[in-house]
């Protein structure tokens, strides 16, 4: 059997006591360290489990075949499938003839309600990555764009280590129909400290969040309930 465990948002205390139960009897343990940041403090979970616990990276995980045995686990950074590269690895396990089991953490895609924004008028999801000269995607203002067509919410995820002051530089220089007067909220830590900013583009540029990970969200029109929550977090 390959586990798929979630870790949750913050750290490895927020992982299930169903997973702790299956990691003390597994007889190898991977972490992969590329889809997300998040503060696992390995030594002290390997000595909490009594077993070690190698980290990869996604070139590992995507071209070794060290995950693809019986009885091992690997443990990913919030939700095991919210991640879509992982998939490929339970579709490739059971080409193997490997049995998988996906065991649940909290996502960010469940966290963002701490915004007060309903997770239902949420439409894609995108992401930004660091860009270079010749790498500049188009995906993340188009699907921004197809949100506000249908009145949905964009959350934005950030590549690992960006700060969202990046990430609305890049949608300003990028996106002609968002302006510094567009409405946001900014989540940095969801699950940790919890650190939720919202306002006009242009008065987020002006504000400091050093924590990790770092969300970005456009509103689309918000219910009356959600623009109270909005204007709380001014």
């Amino acid at each position: 059997m390959l586990y798929l465990i979630g870790t949750g948002l913050h750290d490895f205390k927020d992982m299930s006591l169903r997973a702790f139960e299956i990691l003390e009897k597994c007889d190898r343990i991977f972490l992969e360290n590329y889809t997300s940041p998040q503060n696992i403090d390995l030594a002290s979970l390997e000595k909490r489990l009594g077993k070690k616990i190698q980290s990869l990276s996604r070139e590992e995980v995507e071209s070794s075949e060290l995950i693809y045995k019986k009885n091992t686990a690997l443990l990913v950074i919030g939700d095991p499938l919210v991640a879509t590269t992982h998939q490929e690895i339970v579709n490739t396990a059971e080409k193997k003839g490997i049995s998988v089991k996906i065991i649940h953490s909290s996502s960010i895609v469940s966290a963002i309600c701490e915004t007060g924004l309903h997770i239902y008028k949420f439409g894609k999801i995108t992401s930004i990555p660091f860009t270079q000269k010749d790498f500049k995607p188009k995906s993340p203002c188009n699907i921004i764009k197809q949100n506000i067509s249908i009145n949905a919410h964009s959350l934005i995820l950030l590549d690992i280590g960006m700060n969202f002051k990046e990430a609305i530089g890049f949608i300003l220089d990028n996106c002609d129909f968002i302006n510094e007067k567009t409405k946001a909220m900014v989540c940095a830590d969801l699950g940790g400290k919890s650190i939720i900013i919202s306002g006009d583009i242009g008065e987020l540029k002006d504000k400091e969040i050093k924590e990790q990970p770092q969300v970005l969200i456009i509103p689309a029109e918000m219910h009356f309930t959600e623009e109270d929550s909005f204007n709380k977090f001014r």
